[in-house]
């Protein structure tokens, strides 16, 4: 049995992490007794006093933990442990793998994440429930989520407990922070992920049998099975502010989330729910999803978060409840572009800077149509991935996906051009390139 030692003091342990979209998340770990830790509750961060919502999948609570207050309340009270010693123990056994505690806290505005920090101890003993191991995502949506962030409190290994040799804390708390200054940015949606920590002999170990998906190393241990007892969780931040930025392209590049101004955006199709803005000299393009629906070939203003789908990669501007102000007449023609350069660097397979959200005018020849969706598929000799066999095309076919749109009339041989915004999907072996036609029953022509 391994073990890793830390000073008996108020030691610390420095951890640099990274995930997509996130600069350098990083981890900073004090323990022994509350006094030894580099903070103390806080009773005024922007959790303070909120009941989390348990997600599917959560595994309850440690049967001798029956308080009602030494659960999700205690997470947000600011007083750290309860009288009863059991404050925020969590269920032991939740399988290798798998979150034993799975909570989300939902912030009326955007908020701009700096730091959370996450307390754990137990007064009673000093043993592994003493550790802790959680991830954090952020979303501004509820629905489209940043990648985890895994904070392991303490290297796999590290042992605590009774014993005159090893380590006698009785606390510990871990800091998230960011060395970019955000952990976060735009978040409305926070979720965490607790974990199990411990094999009863006071040794900290990640959650998993062989490697950690997280951190891509095997720590040579069987997965943890006792949990930790959470104490507090606080998360410090500010309302989000909308930072202006000259371009489309500009937005694109921020970190998910992010909130962002936008000024006279060629608008090239509205829907309901909708639209689609671009530069006026079509260096790029964007989705946004508002229910202002300004009319297409008008100026745009707006207001939104950057936001990356979880589904199919698409960028695009959530900008849900926020007023579009719209301008002057204008108009942007569509960019001639062959069927495997549509999608750029986002499409599997494929390479180049990203096309989704501009509009596009492509052509090729009908190799196969996909009636009950209204979708043709077309080919320019790119031979482009796609999503077939699919609904009522079942065949396999070569082509760039197109619709829907009224294809009812089209042939298989056909040649057609297509003008519409680029787009993309999730399907076949990842994400397929489409484009979505301008207009549903006159943007597919003829060309034969």
């Amino acid at each position: 049995m391994k073990g890793y030692f830390l000073p008996l003091a108020a030691a610390v342990l420095a951890v640099s992490l990274s995930a997509p979209g996130i600069t350098a998340p990083v981890v900073v770990t004090t323990q022994g007794e509350l006094g030894d830790l580099a903070a103390a509750y806080s009773t005024t961060d922007l959790i303070e006093g909120m009941i989390a919502t348990e997600l599917p999948g959560d595994k309850g609570w440690h049967p001798a933990n029956a308080d009602p207050l030494d659960k999700l309340p205690a997470f947000t009270d600011g007083q750290g442990m309860r009288p009863s010693g059991l404050t925020g123990l969590l269920n032991d056994f939740p399988g290798a793998g798998t979150p034993t505690k799975l909570i989300q806290y939902q912030f009326d505005s955007p908020k701009d994440i700096d730091e959370i920090r996450v307390f754990s101890g137990n007064k009673n003993n000093t043993d592994g429930r003493v550790f802790h191991t959680y991830t954090a995502e952020f979303s501004p949506n509820g629905i489209d989520f940043t990648p985890p962030i895994y904070v392991q409190s303490h290297p796999s290994g590290t042992i605590n407990n009774d014993a005159g040799i090893f380590n006698h804390w009785h606390n510990a708390l871990t800091q998230l922070t960011d060395d970019s200054g955000k952990v976060a940015y735009g978040v409305r949606y926070l979720r965490l992920k607790f974990y199990s920590v411990d094999n009863t002999g006071g040794q900290m170990r990640d959650p998993f049998d062989g490697e950690n998906p997280f951190t891509g190393t095997d720590d040579g241990l069987s997965a943890g099975f006792v949990s930790p007892l959470i104490l507090e969780i606080d998360v410090f931040g500010a309302n989000s502010v909308a930072q202006p930025v000259a371009t489309i392209g500009e937005a694109r590049a921020k970190p998910l989330g992010m909130l962002v101004s936008l000024s006279d955006k060629v608008v090239t199709k509205s829907a309901t729910t909708e639209f689609f803005m671009e530069e006026a000299n079509r260096s790029a393009g964007i989705r946004v999803v508002s229910a202002e629906n300004p009319p297409a070939n008008q100026k745009v203003s707006i207001t939104g978060q950057i936001v990356t789908s979880s589904t199919n990669g698409e960028k695009y501007l959530e900008a849900t409840g926020q007023p579009a102000t719209v301008g002057a007449a204008a108009t942007v023609g569509p960019l001639d572009m062959r069927n495997g350069v549509i999608g750029g660097q986002s499409a599997t397979g494929s390479a180049g800077l990203a096309t989704d959200g501009l509009l596009v005018t492509t052509w090729g020849k009908v190799t196969g149509i996909d009636i009950g969706n209204s979708v043709v598929y077309i080919d320019d000799g790119s031979n482009a991935a796609n999503d077939t066999p699919v609904g009522t095309l079942g065949e396999q076919v070569a082509g760039l996906k197109v619709g829907p749109g009224d294809v009812f009339s089209l042939l298989p041989g056909q040649y057609v051009g297509v003008t519409g915004i680029s787009r993309l999907d999730a399907g076949g072996l990842g994400i397929i390139r489409r484009v979505e036609p301008l207009d549903f029953g006159s943007s597919i022509v003829s060309l034969d």
